[in-house]
């Protein structure tokens, strides 16, 4: 939840509707309130508007309606329909188009705060992944143009354009993104924010992209290398369509991981998190190529171990010459060592697991690659962890319902 998101909260009955506003300030949920579809519609104008709690009786226009509307004017929106023991079908029809959860009233304060955190902070991994994808998109728009306009004017005249870009596509200074072009994007130290990672790695990309248009071209231009920056976009592209397109975990990550593998003709590439339980490092997906991923791995041995405790990218070509190498650890399940790449993935600043890739030899462990592809793979891994916490939530919510009505059917016999 980021201090700017706010709570609509759409109810014609003024009662419940002022009800659920004083349940969420307590929580410091900053809400607005409508009492009708009209109302709604003109409150959500508001851009910091993140969730909607909609009871799915309110007419002018009606819920459904109401619902359909403001997810197309906001893909990212997360919309929590509420409704009466009567309402099981309106209910289903607003999951169907496109509601994240639903409450039955009465409402226990515990269970609306509970699922309002949840649905602000899917929000803002929707959000995050929404404007990266839109960032990589005017960018490429950018380098194409830079590209045509290339035979046309000087390399100043196209510096200048290239930063032009870049402040307005990624909110960068007119200094720091004139740097990137004179001294590399590790010039660039006054990113801040909660996008600094998603920030850095498109500056790496669209530098590499336009350098080319920047520099004279040597008389015999080398063919394209494998995980080239058009490679390298095109792979961007694709993760982001996975993380819309896909929701449930492995099908997720796994649909993150395939165009990685396929940039560095990976013998395999998986993703593993560390499992609460046993303390151990767990596959959560892969992509097999010649070789076949470990199931687990200890979370302190190894290079694997180490990018995990330091949270610092690992790109190396011969690991077995590393003394931190562990040959049990860093090489897949049939054991030969080769090309070793191991990516953090985060969660705020906590390192939650890694990305290991082995890339065929004759590609190599890319440093770059892993820097670009660090920021989308941990937008992914948020997203299956926010939508695990979810279902956990819902199934606490369940349990707590039939345990409920279990108690109130045994003191109903008993009094009788």
């Amino acid at each position: 939840m980021t201090p700017s998101q706010r709570v609509l909260v759409v109810d014609g009955d003024r009662y419940f509707r002022e009800t659920i506003r004083d349940a969420l300030t307590e929580e410091r949920i900053a809400c607005e309130l409508a009492g009708s579809g009209f109302e709604a519609q003109k409150a959500i104008e508001d851009p910091e508007i993140a969730c909607v709690v909609l009871d799915v009786r309110v007419e002018a226009p009606d819920a459904i309606s109401l619902l359909e509307t403001l997810l197309e004017a906001r893909p990212a929106l997360r919309v929590i329909a509420v409704s009466g023991h009567a309402d099981q079908e309106l209910v289903l029809e607003a999951l169907r188009r496109g509601a994240c959860d639903y409450l039955a009233k009465p409402l226990h304060d515990e269970e609306l705060c509970l699922a309002v955190k949840r649905a602000l902070a899917a929000h803002d991994a929707l959000a995050r992944w929404h404007t990266t994808r839109e960032r990589i998109a005017r960018l490429a728009e950018v380098g194409d143009e830079l590209g045509i306009a290339a035979a046309d004017v000087d390399r100043e005249t196209l510096t200048v354009r290239a930063a032009s870009a870049l402040v307005d596509v990624l909110g960068v200074s007119r200094a720091d993104a004139e740097r990137v072009f004179q001294k590399g994007v590790a010039a660039v130290e006054s990113l801040g924010g909660a996008d600094r990672d998603e920030a850095l790695g498109l500056l790496r990309l669209f530098a590499a992209a336009v350098r080319s248009h920047l520099e004279p071209e040597p008389a015999t231009a080398p063919p394209p290398a494998p995980g080239d920056a058009d490679t390298h976009t095109e792979m961007l592209r694709e993760i982001a369509e996975a993380a819309t397109r896909e929701i449930e975990p492995e099908r997720l990550l796994t649909a993150s991981l395939r165009p990685v593998a396929r940039v560095a003709a990976a013998r395999t590439a998986s993703v593993f998190l560390i499992d609460n339980i046993t303390g151990r490092l767990a596959r959560e997906a892969s992509v097999d190529g010649t070789d076949v991923e470990r199931a687990d791995l200890p979370r302190d041995r190894g290079l694997t171990g180490s990018c995990l405790q330091s949270g610092a990218l690992i790109a190396t070509d011969q690991p077995e010459r590393d003394p931190r190498f562990d040959p049990l650890i860093d090489t897949p399940e049939g054991g030969a060592p080769g090309p070793l790449l191991v990516v953090p993935l985060r969660m705020r600043e906590r390192v939650l697991g890694v990305a290991r890739v082995f890339p065929a030899e004759g590609v190599g462990a890319s440093a770059g690659l892993g820097e670009t592809v660090a920021a989308p793979l941990s937008a992914a891994t948020r997203n299956v962890l926010l939508y695990r916490s979810l279902l956990e939530s819902v199934e606490d919510v369940a349990r707590a319902r039939r345990d409920a009505e279990s108690s109130r059917g045994s003191e109903s016999r008993r009094g009788s």
